[in-house]
């Protein structure tokens, strides 16, 4: 008798792990109403949250981004760090818009314009790979037919995120980002031009002076418009990398500004010489070696003392 309650025991274990793990699939499915139609994702099975790689092709067009913990990179046709909410909004455009099952298995795919498909996208996501063929319009519905290439199932795809993946170009999704700093783990700021040089340490609330009135009090609204301009994105991409630094004036920047974060790492961010429409040429510790536009305005404001401006 014993063995038997041992080995019922067993039995009931291995039960109740089975429908934990069916209920823990379960609930990671998306919650749908009865009639409403599934998501791009939850049709391919793809979470948008979970996707760690992204290819989209066209024509003689490619365009490639891998994403290392919650950092996104640009690998074609280009090696840059990307945008985080572009490339999420380019996800859930994908991903995050209803569609229809059509057909398990067509066999008439001339009749979908998936003979010669026009594009795909690829997706990876926790290491499984799905890639999505486009095809012609269905005009009725405002989309696009779309095979997945694997099942052969096909679905309707909306035509924005059709033409996303047909058109969207590397400048889209870079980042523009010079500076990788949170604002608020900011403890130092210095600034150097021709005419000033002068740094600043945080204490509490206030901006205090290190060079030139040490211990004095800085006027703290200024230094944190000089700080969110430091770290603001740029308005523009002059040149990726290898970039000639002397066409744009960076072999001997104007300006430099350097900043000084709570686990002591450091960022700078440089400009040179002057760009068409009164913005200026510069480049920063997080760009890669891009050499990005930034406003006049900005311009101004580095190129004050905090303690006198008002």
């Amino acid at each position: 008798m014993g063995r038997i309650k041992v080995s019922s025991a067993w039995v009931w274990a291995v039960v109740a792990m089975l429908l934990g793990g069916w209920l823990w699939l379960d609930l990671r499915r998306p919650v749908m109403e009865p009639g409403e139609a599934p998501k791009v994702g939850a049709a391919l099975g793809i979470r948008t949250e979970d996707v760690t790689g992204v290819t989209c092709r066209a024509a003689a067009r490619s365009l490639s981004l891998a994403r290392t913990g919650d950092r996104w990179r640009l690998t074609e046709p280009i090696n840059a760090p990307a945008d985080g909410d572009a490339v999420k909004a380019l996800l859930e455009e994908l991903l995050e818009q209803p569609t229809e099952m059509l057909i398990e298995k067509p066999t008439n795919l001339a009749r979908y314009g998936l003979v010669a498909h026009d594009g795909e996208a690829t997706l990876t996501a926790r290491g499984r790979t799905v890639t999505l063929r486009l095809g012609g319009p269905d005009p009725g519905k405002g989309a696009v037919y779309a095979q997945e290439a694997g099942s052969g199932r096909l679905l309707l795809l909306p035509s924005a995120a059709a033409a996303s993946v047909r058109t969207k170009a590397a400048a889209d999704l870079r980042s523009r980002k010079m500076v990788e700093a949170d604002v608020e783990q900011v403890t130092g700021l210095s600034v150097s031009t021709p005419k000033l040089k002068w740094s600043v340490r945080r204490t509490g609330e206030e901006w205090l002076y290190s060079v030139p009135r040490a211990g004095e009090k800085a006027d703290r609204f200024t230094v944190d418009d000089i700080l969110f301009d430091t770290v603001a994105s740029a308005t523009g991409v002059a040149a990726e990398p290898p970039a000639d630094a002397g066409r744009f004036g960076l072999l001997r920047p104007e300006i430099r500004v350097v900043v000084t974060l709570k686990d002591g790492k450091t960022g700078w961010l440089e400009i040179g010489g002057k760009a068409t429409g009164g913005g200026r040429f510069a480049r920063g510790s997080a760009g890669g070696g891009a050499v990005f536009v930034i406003p006049a305005e900005t311009i101004k404001r580095l190129s004050k003392d905090p303690g006198t401006s008002k």
